[in-house]
C-alpha cells in the first residue's frame, strides 16, 4: 500500500493547518492526502527543474 511509512491528513485538516504542513513537506516529511480514507495525492516539495507549468 502506497501510506506504510507516511502521515495522513485529510483536505480539511491540510486546509486548516496549511503553513505548518506546506513547512513539514518542503522538509521532507512524508504525507498522503486521504478522502474517504482512500489515498488520493502525496504531496513533495518542488525542486529546481521541476516547476509546474499551471497554476490553479
Amino acid at each position: 500500500m502506497c501510506c506504510d511509512m507516511a502521515k495522513t491528513s485529510s483536505p480539511r485538516a491540510a486546509d486548516r493547518s496549511s503553513n505548518r504542513f506546506i513547512r513539514k513537506v518542503e522538509t521532507g516529511e512524508d504525507f498522503v492526502i486521504t478522502r474517504n480514507r482512500k489515498p488520493v495525492a502525496r504531496p513533495s516539495p518542488v525542486t529546481k527543474g521541476r516547476m509546474p507549468t499551471t497554476v490553479f
